[in-house]
């Protein structure tokens, strides 16, 4: 057989290979009431229990829990860019956002981006700069149930006056879902780690296999143990020497 006739063969063979190759995913239009539960701490904050209240003409997104409100950007792939309390007091504030997620998400898509931090605990900004790989799409188990996310790693190099930190953070984010379902901080989990348990619209909240649209089977666990660390910055997280940064 000709090598080229032999190479329009493998070709063919492979179309369906390639057809279901993964697709990269963007994010569907958020829905007013949009809720969900969660486990362990969010952004740093002991309050759970989330809903999308409001969209913006820009198309930003305003989550509340209580008294709190987490404005999320669309410009910026909705990332995070400030919490704030009930009486305007900016709980914590990521300028211009820090780079958890960048869309579309595939396999093996790399990103990295320079941002300040800023939170209550501290009471001053941080410097600092994330580097973020997608590892894979893969199952992942949480109180709600069980289902499909993308694993990022994350590991996100502070500075504050002469001292170098260094960060390692996993997230899963589910596209069944639009959001992030699970979060582990290797130096600070008690003030980063998190698990989804539950989902919903509005009043109605539950586990992924009682959701209307899910059929992953519910694969409940018991929730991971928490460990909280100090608010000194030299406890969240090492100490490096200023070559590693």
């Amino acid at each position: 057989m000709p090598r080229s006739t032999l190479a329009s063969v493998v070709f063919l063979l492979m179309l369906p290979l390639l057809a279901a190759a993964e697709e990269p995913f963007t994010p569907p239009a958020p829905v007013i009431g949009y809720r969900l539960t969660f486990e362990g701490r969010i952004m740093g904050l002991d309050c759970t229990d989330w809903t999308l209240a409001e969209v913006t003409a820009e198309g930003n997104l305003l989550s509340r829990c209580g008294e709190y409100t987490m404005e999320s950007v669309k410009a910026h792939h909705y990332n995070v860019v400030r919490m704030t309390r009930q009486d305007g007091q900016v709980v914590a504030e990521f300028l211009p956002y820090a780079p958890v997620i960048q869309f579309p998400l595939k396999t093996g898509a790399r990103w990295s981006g320079d941002y300040s931090f800023y939170t209550m605990e501290l009471n001053e900004p941080m410097k600092a700069r994330a580097e973020c790989r997608v590892e894979g799409l893969e199952k992942v188990t949480v109180p709600a149930g069980k289902i499909s996310a993308y694993r990022i790693e994350c590991t996100d190099h502070l500075g504050l006056g002469s001292r170098r930190l260094r960060t390692q953070s996993t997230r899963w984010y589910a596209p069944e879902l639009a959001a992030f379902v699970k979060g582990t901080n290797v130096q600070d989990p008690g003030r980063w780690n998190f698990a989804l348990t539950g989902v919903g619209l509005g009043e109605t909240v539950g586990p992924l296999a009682s959701a209307a649209g899910f059929t992953e089977d519910a694969v409940p666990e018991p929730p991971a143990a928490l460990m909280p660390n100090g608010g000194n910055l030299d406890q969240i997280a090492p100490v490096l020497d200023f070559e590693d940064y």
